[in-house]
C-alpha cells in the first residue's frame, strides 16, 4: 500500500512512492513522475559526478550518506532501494548489470530531495496547504476499509503530513526557477536554425494497397498461398489491370472501398520493412507483394513529396515554445547544479556499504 512507504521508509524515501516532480529530481523534462520509468533515467551532468564518484569518509555507524546535516542510514535507503525495483523490475528482481546504475539512480534522488527541500524552506517559498490536506484526504480515503490503515494512521499521518509539505515546497520552487526563464526574439530564431529537424515536414507518399489478409497464427501453407495469389495479383496489374477494381474486390485493408487509397503516408505510418521499400519504388509502379502482419501487401508509390523545412513565420509559435523549454531545462540543471556544488555530501567508507539489492 502507498501509505506504508511513510511509516517503513522514514522521512527520506517516503517520496519515491508519493511523487515529486521528475524534474525537481534532476530527470528529464519528458517524464512524468518519480514513480515511472523517468526513475529509470541515467544521471547527467553535477548529479551523475556526486553519485558514481562520493566522497568517503568517516560517519557513524548505519549512516548511508550525510547531506549537509541531514543522514540517511542504510537502512533507509535499502528501503528506498527496495521500493524503486519493485517499482522497476518484475518481483524486484534486478538484473546484475545493471544493479549498480539502479544504486546510483535511487541515491542521485535521495540526495537531491534533500537539498530542494532545505532549499525550498531556505528561500521561504510556501507551501498550497490545502493542496496537501487533499492529497491527506486521498490516501485516506483509498485505505478507508483497510484495518492495517486504522491500526497505523495516527502514526503515519504526521510523517505523511511532512512529506507532502515537502514536496509541495519543491515543486513550488521549481516551478519558481523554470519559470524565471526568457527568451529573446533572436534566440527563438537561432533555435530554429540550429534545429531544423524540428520544423521539417517528413517526406510524404501517396499509398495504393491491395492487403490479402491473413491471420498471424495461421500455418505456413497459408501464408504460402496468401503469397502465391498475391504474386498473381502482380502480373495481373503489370499486364493492365486495374489496380482500383482489384483492391476493392479482395484487398482487407479499409481503405478498399476507396480502391485501395491510402492517401499521403510519411515516416512512421508504415512498418519499417514497407517503408523501406516504398522508398525504392518509382511512381506508378507496382512491387513485388510484401508480408505485413495483418497478410500479404501489393503497394503502389503514386506520387512522392519530398522533405521540406517550414518558413520560419509559419512556425514561429511552436518554436518560441520550444526554445523556452529547452532553456527552462537549462536554467533548472544550472540551478541543480548549484546547489549540488555547495552541498555537503559524505557517503560512508566504500567498504561499509552494501552493494547488494535488499532481500525481498
Amino acid at each position: 500500500m502507498r501509505w506504508i512507504a511513510g511509516r517503513t521508509f522514514g522521512g527520506f524515501s517516503v517520496f519515491l512512492i508519493l511523487g515529486v516532480s521528475p524534474m525537481a529530481l534532476g530527470q528529464s523534462s519528458s517524464s512524468v513522475s518519480p514513480t515511472s520509468a523517468s526513475m529509470q533515467a541515467p544521471l547527467t551532468g553535477a548529479s551523475a559526478a556526486v553519485a558514481a564518484t562520493p566522497a568517503s569518509g568517516s560517519l557513524e555507524s548505519g549512516v548511508f550518506v550525510r547531506v549537509n546535516a541531514k543522514r540517511v542510514t542504510h537502512a533507509e535507503f535499502h528501503a528506498a532501494f527496495g521500493a524503486y525495483l519493485r517499482q522497476k523490475y518484475y518481483h524486484g528482481k534486478v538484473p546484475d548489470d545493471e544493479l549498480f546504475q539502479a544504486r546510483k539512480v535511487v541515491t542521485d534522488q535521495i540526495v537531491n530531495y534533500i537539498l530542494l527541500s532545505e532549499e525550498a524552506v531556505r528561500r521561504g517559498v510556501e507551501l498550497n496547504r490545502d493542496e496537501v490536506d487533499r492529497r491527506i484526504k486521498n490516501v485516506e480515503q483509498q485505505n478507508a476499509n483497510s484495518l492495517e490503515w486504522q491500526r497505523d494512521r495516527e502514526g503515519v499521518l504526521p510523517q505523511m503530513r511532512s512529506n507532502f509539505e515537502d514536496q509541495d515546497r519543491i515543486a513550488r520552487l521549481e516551478a519558481r526557477i523554470r519559470d524565471g526563464a526568457s527568451v529573446s526574439a533572436e534566440q527563438v530564431r537561432a533555435f530554429y536554425q540550429a534545429k531544423p529537424e524540428l520544423f521539417t515536414e517528413p517526406e510524404r507518399l501517396r499509398v495504393h494497397v491491395i492487403l490479402l489478409g491473413v491471420d498471424p497464427s495461421s500455418s505456413v501453407s497459408v501464408w504460402n498461398a496468401a503469397i502465391a495469389e498475391a504474386e498473381s495479383i502482380v502480373k495481373r496489374l503489370h499486364g493492365g489491370a486495374d489496380f482500383a477494381n482489384i483492391a476493392r474486390l479482395v484487398s482487407a485493408d479499409p481503405s478498399a472501398a476507396k480502391g485501395g487509397d491510402m492517401g499521403y503516408v510519411h515516416v512512421g505510418m508504415l512498418p519499417e520493412g514497407v517503408q523501406a521499400a516504398l522508398a525504392t519504388y518509382k511512381p506508378g509502379v507496382v512491387g513485388d507483394p510484401i508480408r505485413v502482419l495483418e497478410g500479404v501487401g501489393v503497394f503502389r508509390v503514386d506520387e512522392r513529396i519530398s522533405a521540406r523545412l517550414r518558413n520560419y513565420d509559419d512556425v514561429k509559435e511552436r518554436a518560441q515554445q520550444l526554445a523556452l523549454r529547452e532553456k527552462r531545462d537549462q536554467v533548472w540543471t544550472d540551478f541543480m547544479a548549484s546547489i549540488r556544488n555547495k552541498a555537503d555530501v559524505v557517503f560512508a567508507d566504500v567498504g561499509s556499504v552494501p552493494m547488494k539489492a535488499p532481500s525481498q
